[in-house]
C-alpha cells in the first residue's frame, strides 16, 4: 500500500486512497488475531473502534482511539512474560510522533508485528520440541 501511495502522510490517510478495503480488511484479521490473545483484546476492540471511526469524518475520535490502541499496546508487550523488553523499541515511534505521524505509525506497528512474530516463532520451536519429545 505504501508502494502505491508512497505521499501517505499517516496510515489512516489509506482512507482516501483507493486501497481503503485492503486498509479495513488489514485491521479487521489483524484485530481478530488479537483478540485470540490475553492481554491483547482491549488493543482488538480499539483497533477496529480505530477503524469503524475514520479520521475524515471523526478526526478527534480517531486520534484518541489510534492513540489508546499504541498504549493498550504497549502495555500488553510490556507485561509479556516474553519479549517484553521490545516496548523500549516504542520510544523512538513516541519521539517520532512529533516530527512525522506516518514514520510513527510505522515503527510502532513494526515492533508490535516484531514481537508477536517473535512469539509465534518461540511457540513453533516449543511445539517442534514437544512433538520430537513423544517420539
Amino acid at each position: 500500500m505504501i508502494s502505491v501511495f508512497p505521499e501517505t502522510k499517516s496510515l489512516s490517510s489509506f482512507w482516501n486512497t483507493s486501497m481503503v478495503p485492503l486498509f479495513i480488511l488489514m485491521n479487521i484479521v489483524t484485530a481478530s488475531f488479537f483478540f485470540t490473545l490475553d492481554n491483547w483484546r482491549l488493543p482488538a476492540m480499539l483497533l477496529v473502534l480505530t477503524t469503524a471511526f475514520p479520521y475524515t469524518y471523526f478526526n478527534n475520535i480517531h486520534n484518541i482511539l489510534a492513540t489508546m490502541f499504541f498504549l493498550t499496546s504497549s502495555y500488553a508487550m510490556i507485561i509479556s512474560n516474553r519479549y517484553n523488553w521490545l516496548s523500549v523499541l516504542l520510544i523512538p515511534a513516541v519521539l517520532m510522533s512529533f516530527i512525522n505521524v506516518f514514520w510513527a505509525e510505522v515503527i510502532a506497528i513494526d515492533t508490535i508485528s516484531l514481537f508477536h512474530g517473535l512469539v509465534l516463532w518461540k511457540r513453533e520451536k516449543i511445539n517442534k520440541q514437544r512433538l520430537k519429545n513423544k517420539k
